[in-house]
């Protein structure tokens, strides 16, 4: 009888570890998965210039001038984001700040910059935003207007 109860005893234990076994396995799946499904979304932003906000020629004889153009940045990344965006004339840095854009929301403003006197033409005027390590780029060119 008591080979019987050890035989019992071996069995359930057997049972128990065959289960925890399976068990394991099943959570190890889904957390694979999810792992993977996380590293296959995409996360980008868009950063976009309203191309009927400004005008690609200018009047040399009206410089120094300001001009405005519009612009907007959207988050497509996976979460809500720190964003720096720089305004620049040619290789001169004119505007710089920092916004905070949550996941899926757009931030749109109107710009307006100075174009000097002195400026050589045709000069481009660009918006260049940074996060999480990735830098994308909207511009337009400013032309001398054709006489």
């Amino acid at each position: 009888m008591v080979e019987g109860a050890a035989d019992e005893s071996y069995n359930d234990f057997d049972s128990i570890i065959q289960k925890t076994a399976a068990l394991a396995m099943v959570i190890g799946a889904i957390a694979a998965a999810i792992l993977i499904w996380s590293s296959l979304q995409e996360s980008y932003s868009a950063v976009y210039i309203y191309p009927d906000s400004y005008s690609n020629y200018i009047n040399v004889s009206e410089l120094p001038k300001e001009i405005t153009f519009r612009y907007g940045v959207t988050n497509h990344e996976t979460k809500d984001e720190d964003y720096k965006i720089d305004i620049f004339l040619n290789d001169m840095l004119v505007k710089s700040k920092k916004v905070t854009i949550k996941r899926g929301e757009s931030f749109e403003e109107f710009e307006s910059i100075t174009i000097p006197e002195n400026i050589n033409l045709p000069a481009k005027v660009s918006v260049v935003v940074e996060v999480s390590g990735s830098t994308y780029e909207a511009h337009f060119w400013i032309r001398e207007s054709p006489s």
